[in-house]
């Protein structure tokens, strides 16, 4: 998860294979109650990190990250 002055890591141990699967994921309770993944923006399927590239067996390399962007409240 990536904001304007803060990123945050999220480990799974189990095998999700799109980001759809991570959108029900609790980060955080509030009030008793829980605030999920999709509540704090979009989940999209995209690239762990678009500032570095990755290869294997001189190959491009292709990994799969959720990313949320924060929406902004009116």
């Amino acid at each position: 998860m990536e904001g304007h002055h803060t990123e945050y890591t999220i480990q799974a141990t189990g095998q999700l294979y799109d980001a759809v699967a991570y959108r029900p994921l609790i980060v955080a309770y509030r009030n008793g109650m829980p605030v999920r993944l999709d509540e704090l923006g979009s989940v999209v399927d995209s690239v762990e990190n678009d500032r570095i590239a990755a290869w294997y067996t001189n190959k491009r390399g292709m990994v799969l990250v959720s990313f949320a962007s924060r929406v902004p409240t009116q």
